[in-house]
């Protein structure tokens, strides 16, 4: 090879020996880089297209798209001419079939057989006049990504979109979409969808079958891979009104908003009196949850309650939370929160577990105190409540099972005290309590029921 005179190989040879000791996959994204002209830009899209020709492989801490990326990086070819790029790419498309550019088409519908391309990874509809996609297309099980902006006939997508399980890129941009399929959420690896907002709170003819919403919110959409992306407005007005927007618009029965809420200062329950779980986290802003209507109505479907670093957060409805079916409730992280819900024994009479964290502010249970059927009970870090613990009454807590009690800041002389704690007691676990000097053998004795136990981090004991 060294000895090729020139006119006749005009490949420079350490440039062919370095191609010839690659791996496999990087002379495949070698050979593909070719085809550009020099000082050619990649952008995003043609990172997708590099991922469809299988060019592109994972790396332990980085998925396909972010090494497609190259971090910070910005891969330049030799010269610049769309038209001519374009082609190229379509050729090596047909040859591979794997890629399928129809854009601009006018087409009103795509042929079955579309299903037969086993190996299409992109495939790209946008702006045509398509109004459906036939069910065949979830045959296409190493489909990566589907574009479909502006295709604004389209009504539906299938309904077996969950057998796509290697789908990850859907755009959705301005199109008729009225639904969306029931088996979407089983698509584990899809991380970016495009204009998801407009459907969710478009037309809907049947709304009966949207009954689990994860509100997720990103601020900076570019910095997050796993991103729902949301167009026309920004920032803390589109994330009101969007929200809004689909509480009313839907029959919900689970609903967990995550890392959101930046202007949304309480959440009206009036619409959501068939759910079942409601999980509230990282709301930064929010401070109450109300009803809109007297009397209140009550929650009869709600059986999970969760409430997590909402540091704003101050009061339930002022005559409380009536949800008499609700059987664990969940607060965390809730710097300001001086009451739980009044009412308590009578609004939610079907209680089994509560675990209140880390609220420094909560003083005491509500007036009238706790139903005692509860079976779980975890205290951590309230470090004002735990004085007042004989007032919890735990005495009367007759199917209480499992009681923790952590991380409290307080000189305690000796515990559990005797009378506190009921004989029905078979779990208990004392942890980090560092001014704790020792355990009470007289109320342990009593504890009739105590099968495990455990003590950590009690470093005074």
């Amino acid at each position: 090879m060294w000895k090729l005179p020139k006119e006749k190989n005009n490949i420079v040879p350490a440039l062919w020996l370095s191609y010839r000791y690659l791996h496999s996959h990087l002379k495949r994204c070698f050979a593909y880089c070719s085809i550009f002209p020099k000082d050619y830009e990649i952008n995003k899209e043609e990172i997708r297209l590099r991922m469809a020709e299988n060019l592109i492989q994972p790396q332990r801490n980085r998925n396909t798209e972010e090494v497609g990326e190259l971090g910070e990086i910005c891969l330049r070819f030799d010269d610049i001419n769309s038209d001519k790029v374009l082609s190229k790419i379509l050729h090596v498309s047909h040859v591979k079939e794997n890629i399928l550019v129809m854009n601009k088409c006018v087409i009103e519908e795509l042929p079955k057989p579309i299903g037969d391309l086993k190996f299409l990874m992109y495939l790209n509809l946008s702006e045509t006049l398509i109004e459906e996609l036939p069910n065949t297309v979830c045959t296409l099980y190493n489909l990566q990504t589907l574009l479909l902006k502006r295709c604004v006939r389209l009504r539906w997508l299938p309904t077996n979109m969950g057998r796509l399980t290697n789908f990850r890129h859907l755009d959705i941009t301005s199109t008729g979409l009225e639904e969306f399929p029931l088996e979407i959420g089983k698509l584990k690896g899809l991380e970016n969808v495009v204009d998801v907002a407009d459907t969710l709170v478009g037309n809907s003819k049947d709304k009966k079958y949207l009954t689990k919403l994860q509100f997720l919110w990103d601020s900076n959409p570019e910095e997050s891979p796993k991103t729902t992306k949301m167009n026309g407005k920004s920032g803390s007005l589109l994330e009101k009104e969007l929200l809004s927007q689909i509480l009313r618009s839907y029959i919900w029965k689970i609903l967990k908003i995550y890392d959101s809420c930046d202007s949304m200062r309480s959440i009206v329950l009036d619409c959501l009196l068939v759910l079942s779980k409601l999980d509230l986290e990282f709301c930064v802003n929010l401070k109450s949850l109300e009803f809109s209507q007297q009397p209140w109505p009550a929650l009869y479907s709600l059986r999970y309650f969760k409430l997590t670093t909402c540091p704003k957060f101050v009061s339930f409805p002022p005559e409380g939370l009536a949800a008499p079916n609700i059987e664990e409730f969940r607060i965390e992280d809730c710097k300001n929160l001086r009451s739980l819900p009044e009412n308590m024994s009578t609004h939610l009479p079907s209680f089994q577990s509560i675990f209140l964290i880390s609220c420094p502010q909560l003083v005491s249970f509500p007036e009238c105190g706790l139903r005692p059927n509860i079976n779980k009970l975890k205290i951590s870090w309230c470090n004002k409540l735990f004085p007042n613990r004989f007032q919890w009454d735990l005495q009367r807590f007759n199917s209480l099972k499992f009681l923790e009690i952590t991380s409290i800041d307080e000189e305690l002389d000796s515990f559990p005290e005797e009378g506190l704690l009921p004989t029905t007691l078979v779990d208990l676990h004392i942890i980090y309590l560092p001014h704790l000097k020792s355990l009470n053998d007289r109320a342990l004795k009593q504890l009739d029921s105590l099968k495990s136990m455990s003590i950590s981090s009690c470093n005074e004991l």
